[in-house]
């Protein structure tokens, strides 16, 4: 196939599996008591597992962040922290506006 082709069918699939993942949250929140932290967390960790598993399947450096310790050591203790507190700042502060 053709990369012009399948970069028609990737642009084209963005969009619909957006508007999908919408509608299929939206049915979940009605339906079940999951609360949107919860599928937050599951779609990131769905999503980045698919994304080291397409890593090693073509055989790319997918660990080579681990040979730096300073590196490491960033990746796995400060950034959740930091990302942590900004986003249940973000979340809950913003629900009183």
């Amino acid at each position: 196939m053709q990369k012009k082709t399948v970069g028609l069918l990737l642009a084209s699939a963005g969009p619909f599996l957006w508007g999908s993942s919408g509608t299929v949250a939206q049915h979940l929140f009605d339906t079940t008591t999951i609360s949107p932290l919860w599928l937050v967390a599951v779609r990131m960790l769905v999503s980045g597992g698919l994304l080291i598993l397409y890593g090693f399947s073509r055989r790319l450096p997918v660990i080579a962040v681990f040979h730096d310790w300073r590196a490491t050591v960033r990746l796995i203790v400060v950034q959740p922290v930091r990302d942590g507190w900004r986003s249940i700042d973000l979340f809950y502060g913003n629900q009183y506006w």
